[in-house]
């Protein structure tokens, strides 16, 4: 196929595997988890006390279930020499349900959706459709509610649920009744995206099949976070299996390359060096959450590092340490269609298999600049990964990611780097396989002071 062939396809497969586990960002972290545990990681409680070791590797999730901070503990304090960060984020556009989300028509139960970030909406119509998310049950005594007597108010429990099996359709109307929709196609995001999961029964019947299919009885649930997945495979495509094409790979695809970049590193940390690994919600929806990239978790984290670190001196600075880190957003980039070359700087395409995107923009909307964009080349180079370069059109307007954010949070040179895809935002996207090795070998090196 390419380049260290074995490799590429053993990445890809377990890749595509990791996917089918991630349908929510509850299932992103727990994921994440479970290999981190698998890696010989310790799980740090955000709330308890925390006791380092150099050379040892830790995680802490937010109390949201939904992002998740690993790292490894150099020898020196990160006051020393700071951070190497590398970041990206576990949600993706998508349909979510509304807080009352059935609604009966005509023997039909329908679910109302809302929709995740700005996803193609007319790529959800038509598809078979999982369900997956986190649901929380209040505990009671009889029909008492029980008061957390720390916390002084009712704690939830939280368990991760989803569909075995495609539950639900978005049909479309056909083109016998609107002659229009090649032409126009608009999609009316309040009318057009009710999902519909039974016919017959009755209303409460529907219901109680609806929670049946998570494995749950509709007593059972007095809360919910509930994605929409498109229910079918990743897969290698092309003659020679050379792109991968399926749901969530913005970002999950810089997900998986740096927890592998991560683990595979672990072992060869430089001396001193602290690397951690960070993996936020909400970046398409701006970051302002509990636990996005504009939240405190990060900053919060990396103070505890430095405070729970053997040699920490209580006269040391720890912003010291935040403004000798380095920072890489990982998030995908848009690779040159060739159907469609009027909407690409023809100085700055993007070709699928190629490397790796250094992006930039004037306006700051990404955070390199040309020192952080010039470290990033070298580490490349290490790596032995092409490095390609990415500038929107002039006359179209540029999205952002957390890296923008994160910088500011932590006064540290940042770039914003992603892997090439087409149809970003679809809910089949897709990308470079070999492209993914590069993303993994990248962060690998990264992690491991660019040791190749």
């Amino acid at each position: 196929m390419v380049k260290n062939d074995k490799q590429v396809k053993s990445l890809i497969s377990d890749y595509c595997q990791f996917q089918q586990k991630c349908l929510s960002p509850f299932h992103v972290v727990d994921v994440l988890k479970a290999s981190m545990r698998e890696a010989g990681f310790t799980q740090l409680e955000d709330a308890g006390i925390w006791s380092l070791e150099p050379g040892a590797s830790y995680f802490v999730t937010h109390s949201d279930g939904k992002s998740l901070i690993a790292f490894t503990l150099g020898d020196l304090p990160p006051e020393h020499n700071g951070f190497n960060i590398a970041c990206a984020h576990t949600d993706s556009p998508c349909l979510r349900l509304r807080l009352n989300p059935f609604a009966s028509s005509d023997n039909l139960l329908q679910v109302l959706t809302q929709y995740h970030g700005g996803l193609i909406a007319r790529t959800w119509l038509d598809r078979p459709l999982s369900l997956a998310g986190a649901v929380y049950k209040l505990p009671r005594s009889g029909k008492q509610i029980i008061v957390d007597q720390k916390a002084c108010f009712p704690v939830p429990q939280r368990a991760l649920v989803q569909s075995h099996k495609p539950v639900m359709v978005i049909p479309d109307i056909a083109i016998h009744l609107d002659r229009e929709k090649n032409r126009t196609g608009s999609i009316d995001l309040e009318t057009m995206l009710t999902a519909v999961a039974a016919v017959g029964g009755s209303f409460e019947d529907q219901q109680k099949r609806f929670w049946a299919s998570l494995g749950l009885d509709d007593q059972e649930v007095d809360g919910f976070d509930l994605s929409l997945a498109p229910y079918f495979p990743h897969v290698a495509v092309g003659l020679d299996g050379e792109l991968i094409t399926g749901p969530r790979h913005d970002d999950l695809a810089m997900v998986f390359a740096i927890q592998q970049g991560l683990l595979e590193a672990v072992k060869q940390v430089p001396a001193g060096k602290t690397v951690l690994a960070g993996f936020f919600d909400a970046e398409e929806t701006g970051s302002q959450t509990s636990s996005g990239a504009a939240s405190s978790f990060l900053p919060h984290v990396l103070r505890r590092i430095c405070q729970s670190h053997p040699k920490y001196q209580a006269s040391n600075q720890i912003e010291r340490a935040f403004s000798q880190s380095f920072l890489i957003s990982a998030d995908m980039a848009h690779a040159f269609h060739p159907s469609h070359p009027q909407k690409y700087d023809s100085n700055h395409k993007l070709l699928i298999n190629k490397g790796i995107a250094i992006k930039e923009n004037a306006n700051d909307r990404y955070a390199t600049s040309g020192q952080s964009a010039a470290i990033f080349r070298g580490i490349c180079e290490a790596a032995k990964v092409p490095v390609q370069h990415y500038i929107n059109r002039q006359d179209i307007g540029c999205g952002s990611t957390i890296g923008p954010i994160l910088a500011a949070l932590l006064n540290c040179l940042a770039v914003d780097v992603g892997t090439p895809m087409w149809s970003m935002h679809s809910s089949a996207e897709t990308m470079g396989a070999l492209d993914l090795f590069y993303a993994k070998e990248v962060m690998k090196a990264f992690f491991s002071g660019s040791k190749s």
